[in-house]
C-alpha cells in the first residue's frame, strides 16, 4: 500500500521531506501548497506532484497524510484543519498550552484518541464527558483501520530508516552514551 501525502511549505525544511517522501517506494508525494507560488511549481516539477491550495488538500480523498513544513505560528491552525478531516491522534501534548508545552514530553498513547470534531471542537471530550469511552466503543472499527495504515506506513522504515534521531533538548542522550561507555569499558575488562 503507498500512502498519499502533500507537502505544506516549499522552502527549505518542505524540500527536505519532499526528497525524504519520494524516495521511499511506499509512499508518494501528490500535492505540494505553499504561499510562494514559484516555490511550490519548483517542487511540483521536480517530484511530478500538482501544486494545490491547502483547502484543496484538506479536503482531498486522494491524499492519506500530510506533512507540515510551514512556519511554526501557522502549525496549529493546520493540525486543527487535517485533525477535522479525520486524522487519528496516536501522541499528544498532554499540558493545553503554555511554556510547559516546550518541556512536557508527548505521551504515546497504546489506542488513537478519535474525536467528533463538529460535537467536540476543541477535543475535550475525553476530559470532560463521560460518554467519551462510550462513543469511542461505538467508533473502534476506526481505531483498527487508522492504526492498520499507519503500522503498514511504519514498515517502510526497515528499508528506509530515518536519517536522523530526534533531537533532546535534555541530557537523556548523553546519559545513555555514557552509560553504554562504561558498559562497553566493563565488558572490555572482563573479557582481559
Amino acid at each position: 500500500m503507498t500512502i498519499r501525502f502533500a507537502l505544506l511549505g516549499a522552502g527549505r525544511i518542505g524540500k527536505v521531506h519532499a526528497r525524504a517522501v519520494t524516495s521511499n517506494p511506499a509512499a508518494k508525494l501528490v500535492a505540494v501548497a505553499d504561499a510562494m507560488a514559484q516555490a511550490a511549481k519548483d517542487i511540483a516539477a521536480q517530484y511530478g506532484c500538482e501544486v494545490r491550495t491547502i483547502e484543496q488538500i484538506a479536503s482531498a480523498s486522494d491524499i492519506d497524510a500530510v506533512v507540515i513544513c510551514t512556519p511554526t505560528d501557522t502549525h496549529a491552525d493546520l493540525i486543527e484543519m487535517f485533525a477535522r478531516k479525520g486524522k487519528a491522534v496516536f501522541c499528544e501534548m498532554r499540558p493545553s498550552g503554555g511554556f510547559r508545552v516546550w518541556y512536557e514530553p508527548f505521551t504515546c498513547l497504546r489506542i488513537p484518541k478519535l474525536f467528533n470534531l463538529r460535537m467536540d471542537p476543541y477535543e475535550r471530550a475525553d476530559i470532560v464527558s463521560d460518554q467519551y469511552d462510550d462513543w469511542r466503543m461505538q467508533n473502534a472499527y476506526l481505531m483498527g483501520w487508522m492504526t492498520g495504515k499507519a503500522a503498514e506506513f511504519l514498515q517502510t522504515f526497515i528499508e528506509y530508516p530515518p536519517s536522523q534521531i530526534p533531537a533532546s533538548f535534555t541530557i537523556d542522550q548523553i546519559a545513555k552514551s555514557v552509560d553504554d561507555a562504561v558498559k562497553a569499558k566493563a565488558a572490555k575488562e572482563k573479557a582481559q
